[in-house]
């Protein structure tokens, strides 16, 4: 989608930032540089609003197309083709597209979405009651009982080898977009 790509016009540079292949951190990366900041580079220095700090201090495609849209309405141009997508697919930008082997990403947002720990608050009486049932709706009899999850590890909800048999069963379109390939 447009908003994962990142546009600076001045540079000529342009990058590709899908969801959980280190986007948070390639676009702290890219603000420390570009604003000369290396506070972006600290999460621990976030003031509170990520999506404030990180996010909409970020040039994205979608954005800038908008904006172009906007020129071409109120100057009454009809185009086919946003001025914005012709500049960033010239050879004159530099392109870069970030990307995790599937596998990993499937760990990683197991890791990340069960561990009771790492839930905020708020997520921590919705995420079980409404994704846990789902899971363990295709967790065969002999795990129905499991107690000890990933090496004696009890802070999870879930254990990998159950969310394996979930996304076997369950057709894609239904997978939460954390473990889309």
């Amino acid at each position: 989608p447009k908003y994962n790509w990142i546009v600076d016009k001045e540079s000529q540079f342009t990058f590709c930032i899908p969801p959980k292949a280190a986007c948070t951190s390639w676009q702290r990366f890219y603000l420390a540089l570009k604003l000369n900041n290396l506070e972006y580079l600290d999460p621990a220095l976030d003031p509170g609003d990520w999506t404030t700090y990180i996010y909409d201090n970020t040039p994205r495609l979608l954005e800038l197309e908008m904006a172009e849209n906007e020129k071409s309405q109120n100057n009454s141009e009809t185009e086919k083709r946003h001025p914005i997508v012709s500049q960033v697919e010239s050879p004159k930008y530099k392109k870069i597209i970030t990307s995790r082997h599937p596998f990993e990403r499937i760990y990683s947002g197991w890791k990340d979405k069960f561990r009771l720990v790492k839930l905020p608050s708020e997520w921590k009486g919705i995420w079980p009651r409404r994704f846990v049932p789902r899971v363990r709706k295709y967790t065969p009899d002999h795990l129905k009982n499991f107690t000890e999850f990933i090496s004696g590890d009890k802070e999870m909800t879930v254990s990998f080898e159950e969310f394996l048999y979930y996304l076997a069963a369950e057709p894609t379109s239904r997978w939460q977009d954390h473990f889309l390939p």
